[in-house]
């Protein structure tokens, strides 16, 4: 008996659109989608929904089936329609689907980002096969930066340390990226060792990968506390500039176009004209907290024109001004000493926008009078805005996700 798809796809709350796309092209049931999945290529908008709704129904769907027509698919002139349908076949977690998402990992006459998604999806199909496909990728020089970066980036085992570590020094600024977010999820490791080159990279390196929408540097800074203050412990990064940082900066630069369907145009990064004078900072904290303590970072890093650590209301924070002059960085275990410090230093520049932004986050604007509570409040607003906008079920490519 066929299967009403739609039924189900609206079970399972999948977007409007692919849904209104299927109807459309009268694709409402099993028997439907199997013989449009055959004839995937000649229409696009179409195309993509049919692999995105058997992504989405692998269990309700024949894998044999799906096995037998998604690699076809995988090979359509679309891009959506290609990653879609590589996705799907990863999403069946078969051990079929993993010889033909292998062969696409490695053939190089596949461009890029096809060979990327394909080790994302067999990452979902089978960890345990991908891994050391991963680790093979990473260390090989003849691979695209790009897929070698993907690979460090799904990857962060604590084994793996010392590669990471050297990575940190390759040419390819996407390498050295994902090489410090990797080491910034490997928490049974010592990072210390790997302090000094995260300090030069946290000081001194703007380069922005290809691939993501903020610095080297920015990236670094997580790993650099981790290095100071130890890993898995619940301590969090965040910075006050006056721009945009983290992932409000990516979106506010991310622009459609190029080979991906969408790239990041550097022209747009804010360059900001505040300079944090390091001798008037040291002289605000000490009369605000006066048993502030100073140069606490030992070995002293390059990253920081001044560090600190105090206790805001009983709460342990660390801080430092960074030596671009304008960004305040802030390491705590409770967010409380965070925002407490932030109103106060609103108070303290007054004639310059100010954005307090979670390593890796959203930026909150720091608006002048602001309380600590009112800073809490701004950002559960908008925390609970974004938990109502979530992808649906059928955004589920790297890239998809991030041009929208």
């Amino acid at each position: 008996m066929p299967i009403d798809i739609i039924a189900l796809l609206q079970e399972k709350s999948h977007s409007d659109s692919t849904i209104a796309t299927l109807i459309a092209h009268d694709i409402t049931s099993d028997e439907t989608l199997y013989t449009a999945l055959e004839q995937v290529g000649s229409h696009p908008e179409r195309d993509r929904a049919v692999c995105s709704a058997c992504y989405s129904m692998d269990g309700e769907l024949d894998k044999d089936i799906l096995l037998r027509l998604l690699p076809d698919a995988a090979r359509a002139e679309n891009r959506d329609t290609r990653n879609m349908a590589i996705i799907a076949l990863g999403g069946l977690k078969d051990a079929r689907a993993i010889e033909p998402l292998t062969q696409i990992i490695f053939d190089r006459s596949r461009d890029d980002d096809t060979r990327e998604q394909a080790l994302d999806a067999l990452d979902i199909c089978s960890r345990e096969t991908a891994l050391p496909l991963m680790h093979r990728l990473m260390l090989d020089k003849d691979e695209p930066a790009g897929l070698r970066a993907r690979a460090v980036e799904l990857s962060w085992q604590a084994e793996w340390f010392n590669d990471y570590l050297r990575l940190l020094d390759a040419a390819e600024p996407e390498l050295r990226f994902w090489s410090c977010y990797a080491l910034s999820q490997v928490w049974d490791v010592d990072l210390a060792q790997a302090r000094e080159r995260l300090d030069e990279l946290a000081c001194c390196d703007d380069a922005v990968p290809d691939d993501w929408g903020w610095s080297v540097g920015r990236e670094a800074l997580l790993p650099l506390a981790f290095a100071y203050h130890g890993s898995g412990n619940g301590t969090a990064v965040w910075v006050i500039s006056p721009r945009l940082e983290y992932w409000s900066l990516l979106q506010s630069i991310n622009t459609t176009g190029g080979p991906r369907g969408y790239y990041y145009d550097l022209s747009r990064i804010p360059q900001p004209t505040l300079r944090i004078d390091p001798e008037w900072l040291r002289e605000r904290i000490m009369a605000r907290w006066p048993k502030a303590e100073f140069d606490v970072y030992q070995p002293r890093p390059r990253t920081y024109a001044l560090n600190w650590r105090l206790r805001v209301n009983n709460m342990l924070l660390h801080g430092g001004l960074h030596v671009d002059g304008y960004t305040v960085v802030l390491n705590a275990r409770n967010i409380h000493a965070v925002y407490r410090f932030a109103a106060w230093y609103r108070g303290q520049v007054i004639d310059t926008p100010l954005y307090l932004t979670e390593w890796a986050d959203e930026s909150t604007e720091l608006l002048p009078g602001m309380t600590a509570r009112d800073i809490h409040s701004s950002i559960e607003e908008r925390d609970a805005a974004r938990n109502l906008s979530m992808p649906r079920s059928d955004d589920a490519s790297k890239g998809d996700a991030v041009a929208d």
